[in-house]
């Protein structure tokens, strides 16, 4: 039997129902895992201590801190994946300054983008030139391993006279005990991203 023009319009137009709620469970994934992940940093983000403390000497890893940075260098080290140092899960390491103190810090792309300024002016000679606001970060507190550690010693040793130049015995002294991690956070969203990520894909791959 022939259908006519507005039957066959009809049932192009038609959605099979598996594709709809494909849509609707992949919606509601993300909606969901949002609310999930918004309610967790609300009510269950703990209280952040001041990473100056003490100039971090001996204090503790996994801790959630803040540091209010002055001024940053450039790159001290990058670990991770060597063959594309653009990789965003890199670790990236700096000094940051708070005061007349270093602390080791280790930035995404986005917070070395905040810092920017802070780090021309760092290196600034100009006499003239106006500090910056300071900015915030907030991390998680890790063990520094010792690699990590002759790389910050020579680092510093670059840039200053023979005789003020340091050696890895006087690390924690000029760089305290543990570094601030910005890309950890205290409380885990892991499976929430992992839903949403995958629930983008399951959208993608419904609409191709």
């Amino acid at each position: 039997m022939e259908m006519n023009g507005e039957q066959i319009l009809k049932k192009g137009k038609k959605i099979p129902m598996w594709i709809l709620m494909g849509y609707i469970i992949c919606i509601i994934a993300i909606i969901g895992s949002s609310f999930i992940m918004d309610y967790k940093k609300k009510n269950k983000m703990p209280e952040a201590i001041d990473f100056s403390t003490s100039r971090s000497v001996k204090m503790p890893e996994n801790k959630y801190v803040y540091l209010e940075i002055q001024g940053l260098t450039k790159e001290v080290a990058v670990y991770g994946n060597v063959e594309n140092k653009n990789d965003s899960t890199n670790d990236r390491y700096y000094i940051a300054f708070n005061g007349a103190y270093g602390y080791i810090v280790d930035l995404n792309f986005d917070t070395i983008d905040t810092l920017k300024a802070l780090q021309e002016y760092t290196y600034s000679t100009d006499e003239n030139t106006i500090a910056p606001k300071n900015v915030k970060i907030y991390g998680m507190t890790e063990n520094i391993p010792t690699e990590l550690k002759q790389m910050v010693v020579d680092f510093y040793n670059e840039g200053v006279e023979e005789e003020y130049q340091i050696n890895l015995e006087d690390f924690e002294a000029y760089f305290g005990s543990v570094l601030l991690n910005v890309r950890k956070n205290p409380v885990d969203t892991y499976v929430e991203k992992m839903v949403i990520m995958l629930a983008t894909i399951g959208i993608f791959v419904i609409t191709i």
